[in-house]
């Protein structure tokens, strides 16, 4: 009733706009707890010297939802260079963006994208990867062992149409190299 006079009316209307506070309230709880139960990717920055005395600043990705580790660094030349590992479908894509060398007429950087099987069992596993943690983010370090070059002979170009038979994460990864693909 619109009737009301003095304190009764006050707390009826407190009633209403505390329950509408209440239910905007709830409404921000649960968006709150909807982005905070989104699955994010944990990341680590690792400053390494490499053997050739450069220093590179690598970003690694771990994401438990998809069950990929991304790496992602760039070479003293400016070449950068990610590498995600698709634990599930047992698959590192490599994608190199190399830069364009004016002097030899090249204007857009080069995009080449490498897809090799591997094996889960050489990698350390994406849960481990998402529980790293630094305690210095500014320290350098040395790698501890060196493993060697693998080489690899590629013969076999991939159509990006059809590769999330290969994995789902190709097609993205590899957009800008639709010709390069292998």
């Amino acid at each position: 009733k619109k009737s009301c006079v003095g304190r009764g009316c006050f707390e009826q209307t407190t009633f209403v706009a505390s329950l509408r506070l209440r239910m905007l309230g709830a409404a921000a709880t649960a968006l709150l707890w909807a982005c905070l139960l989104q699955p994010t990717p944990a990341q680590l920055i690792i400053n390494v010297r490499n053997a050739g005395g450069d220093l590179l600043r690598e970003r690694l990705l771990a994401n438990t939802s998809d069950e990929t580790i991304t790496l992602e660094f760039q070479r003293a030349d400016g070449t950068h260079v990610t590498q995600l590992i698709d634990f599930r479908a047992e698959v590192q894509v490599f994608r190199v963006v190399v830069l364009a060398e004016e002097e030899q007429g090249h204007r857009e950087p080069q995009v080449l994208c490498f897809l090799i099987r591997f094996n889960r069992l050489g990698f350390i596993s994406v849960d481990a990867m998402s529980k790293l943690r630094q305690r210095n983010p500014l320290a350098e370090r040395e790698p501890e062992d060196d493993r060697g070059r693998e080489l690899v002979q590629l013969d076999l170009s991939v159509d990006l149409s059809r590769s999330g038979l290969i994995s789902p994460h190709v097609a993205t990864l590899c957009a800008d190299a639709p010709q390069a693909t292998f």
